[in-house]
């Protein structure tokens, strides 16, 4: 019987998503030009924010890849951040 449920228990661990296993943390890129920001996995397009910051332009664009149903082009939207009990509010446009 314990061999049966330790196989069983393996099985269900090995067949864990891959997402599951890739940990996201946050990663900086610099150029000439600027620098990004990213939250996301390692070495992968696995992202779910980032932020650019282009030398002598005072916006930072702000690209969530989250995902929002029904969102257009350039429809009006916002990015909210949460880290604790601080939380910033930033509107912009998809």
């Amino acid at each position: 019987m314990f061999r049966t449920l330790f196989a069983a228990g393996l099985l269900a661990a090995t067949c864990l998503p891959a997402a599951a296993q890739e940990k996201l943390v946050w990663a900086t890129t610099a150029s000439d030009d600027g620098a990004t920001l990213i939250f996301g996995v390692p070495e992968t397009d696995n992202a779910m924010i980032s932020f650019t910051c282009n030398k002598g332009n005072p916006l930072v664009l702000v690209s969530s890849m989250i995902g929002s149903k029904g969102l257009k082009v350039d429809d009006a939207a916002k990015v909210i951040l949460i880290a604790g009990k601080v939380k910033k509010e930033f509107a912009g446009k998809a």
